[in-house]
């Protein structure tokens, strides 16, 4: 009897102890369920925005005041951790590149990047200084043609305001006339970019204006530039040379490269914006030149030369132009003395002009 009575004590307590684990396993499911799903509404009350903290703050779990959800890292810093974060980069920062080598040699770098941080170093340098003989604008101007030529339309960009600066400052500005007209009329007065093509016409007429009476580098290229078969190279040209003559007048230009690269676009171009222009081209010169410009277009088709005849009918009453501007050359100079270094010889009827070289007949202009 005494066994049996120890067998069911301890068969009691066993169950016992299993009923209390299992009641703690329950607690803890319970438990773990009810964190959970405080959990998530924690969270969704996160991304929604923290709400007004209510006047009276629960404190318990289930709080959703801005006190209760704001997790640790959208606190403010205190000042043991503020040392420990990294210093903030200035924005664009990240993205600046370094490139070695002298001036000379990012201007010609691989990298597009290095060639237009470069031409914008030249520029400062070029507008830094006051004297027009540095030493500067002998060791970079040899690099002016290459720049003018780029392939790329940001570096391009900086280029012509390189060239416009130095041209501007460089008291024998003059010398890089003739290598840099080429490039200018066959990539910069076409490009995509408006801002490269009106600081191309700026450049164009600087190099006029230091250049002296009747040079031809800046018209020859401008006509050559005219005679090309894309218009986009075509239409600038003839504007720029437009803009010369109506800026400069005939008796500073050498007109007969600009008279004699008309016939041949009314007679070739396809393009009929390059025709409007070239019309344009002829009627500025008209304004000029007067009915000397008239056997010049003997050879044009007779509907066109209808329509030249026409424009000129308007110009008949119109007085006689003035030129806007003057070479840097015959500034200050009296009219005399700016004839004389022209190689006109003037007269009671006007100033005259050889359009076609010494054996040609002189013209009266207007």
């Amino acid at each position: 009897e005494a066994g049996a009575e120890a067998e069911a004590e301890a068969g009691a307590e066993a169950e016992a102890e299993a009923g209390a684990g299992a009641g703690a396993g329950a607690g803890a499911g319970a438990g773990a369920r009810a964190e959970t799903q405080a959990d998530a509404e924690t969270a969704s009350v996160v991304a929604a925005g923290p709400t007004q903290t209510p006047a009276t703050c629960l404190r318990n779990s289930n709080c959703t005041c801005a006190d209760c959800i704001t997790p640790l890292s959208m606190t403010e810093p205190n000042a043991d951790t503020m040392s420990e974060q990294p210093t903030e980069q200035p924005e664009g920062a990240a993205d600046e590149e370094v490139f070695d080598g002298t001036l000379a040699e990012r201007l010609a770098h691989k990298n597009w990047k290095a060639r237009q941080a470069a031409a914008i170093e030249l520029k400062a340098l070029f507008d830094g200084v006051a004297d027009g003989d540095a030493p500067c604008f002998c060791e970079y101007a040899g690099l002016l043609p290459q720049l003018l030529s780029d392939s790329n339309v940001s570096v391009l960009e900086q280029a012509v305001a390189v060239a416009v600066s130095y041209v501007e400052k460089a008291a024998d500005a003059a010398q890089i006339t003739g290598s840099i007209a080429k490039p200018l009329a066959e990539k910069c007065l076409g490009a995509s970019r408006v801002a490269i093509r009106s600081a191309s016409e700026t450049l164009a007429l600087l190099l006029i204006e230091v250049d002296q009476p009747q040079s031809t580098a800046v018209l020859e290229a401008l006509a050559a530039g005219s005679a090309n078969r894309l218009p986009k190279i075509a239409r600038p040209s003839l504007v720029c040379m437009q803009k010369a003559l109506a800026a400069f007048g005939a008796s500073a230009l050498s007109v007969s490269v600009i008279a004699q690269a008309l016939p041949p676009i009314f007679s070739n171009a396809k393009d009929r914006k390059v025709r409007e222009e070239a019309v344009k081209t002829a009627v500025e010169l008209y304004r000029w030149m007067g009915d000397a410009l008239v056997p010049l277009l003997d050879e044009v088709r007779e509907a066109q030369k209808n329509e030249l005849e026409a424009e000129f009918e308007k110009l008949s009453k119109v007085e006689a132009p003035t030129p806007t501007r003057v070479l840097r050359c015959l500034a200050g100079v009296s009219p005399e003395e700016q004839a004389r270094m022209q190689g006109k010889a003037t007269s009671t009827k006007g100033t005259t002009v050889d359009l076609f070289g010494k054996d040609a007949a002189e013209v009266n202009l207007l």
